[in-house]
Parts: structure tokens; sequence; C-alpha cells
């Protein structure tokens, strides 16, 4: 990792998502995921980064390492957002950093977000269509990995590569509450 972070071995969390409350289990992003989301979202060190569902934080680690930006990840599993908050920690850029241990359908930052990155189940982004809006609204861009949000309209760029969907809030999209 770029953000001064070691490589450390990644344990089995299938089982805590399965039995847990989580939109979606844990699948460490790559570094050529990482690289297409900044280049897509445009981040720059003017940015906050919410990661929702952030995992092992390195998303967060690597905005903040990269761009200068800020980040917030929200991690719902307290194992994984404990390794988030160790990762960030031992970084850097700890101080542009803050991991949250938290439900991404009820946590709302405190300051104003500029880009919003998700790597959710196409069921969880349902559960997520008011936050998103919320964040939309409020002028922030979205990053949707893997899977479009289909209920969001037709994404204003796509990286088909890998897989990357970015939404802004545009005069058509119907708004789901």
């Amino acid at each position: 990792m770029r953000g001064g972070e070691e490589e450390e071995e990644e344990e089995d969390v299938l089982p805590r998502w399965l039995e847990g409350d989580s939109l979606a289990p844990f699948i460490p992003a790559s570094e050529e995921m990482i690289d297409g989301i900044l280049k897509l979202a445009q981040v720059t060190d003017e940015d906050v980064v919410l990661d929702l569902g952030c995992g092992d934080g390195r998303v967060c680690v690597e905005a903040a390492a990269r761009t200068g930006a800020r980040a917030i990840g929200v991690e719902i599993d307290p194992v994984t957002a404990d390794r988030a908050r160790k990762r960030a920690a031992s970084s850097p850029v700890a101080e542009r950093v803050c991991i949250v241990e938290g439900d991404a359908r009820e946590v709302v930052p405190k300051e104003e977000v500029s880009v919003v990155v998700v790597y959710l189940l196409p069921d969880a982004t349902e559960q997520m269509l008011p936050q998103y809006h919320h964040y939309l609204d409020s002028g922030a861009r979205l990053i949707s990995v893997f899977w479009p949000i289909d209920a969001l309209g037709e994404p204003s760029k796509v990286d088909q590569e890998r897989r990357l969907f970015h939404y802004v809030k545009s005069p058509g999209m119907k708004k789901i509450t």
C-alpha cells in the first residue's frame, strides 16, 4: 500500500457477514480499483471522501495519501472497523482519516461530503437510496463499485474496465425515498 501500510493477511469475514447486519461482505479494494475510484471521481485535496462500508479502510487511507483529501470511513463490523482504524492510525495521513464504527444507513457525517464511495450489493443499494439522494442533493459525486445504481438513472461517467459508475445530481434524476 502506498499509504504506509504493509499488507496484512486477510481473514475470512464471510461468516461474520452472514450473521450480521452488513450491507455487503468485505472485499478488499485492489490498487487498480482505488486508482480508478480516485481518477473517476477526480478527488483532490479539497474533497472529503466518504466510504460507506469501508472495510479495512484502504480506500480512505489511499485517498488521503494520494490526493490530500480528508476521508471518513463507515464500517458496521467491529473487527473490520478496528482493522481500519489501525490502518489509518499507522499511516502518514492519520490526521486526515476518520473511521466510524456504525451502520451506513444511520451514520451521517457532520462535515460536508464531496465524494461518496460504495461497494455494496444491489439489494443494499435499495436500502441506501435516501442516503444517496441526500449526498447527491448536497452536490457530492457518488462512485458505485461493480454495480450500477439503476434507480439513480444513467451514470454520468463509467469506467467499464474496473466496473465503476459515477453519479452526480442531474435534472432528470428521479428521487426515491
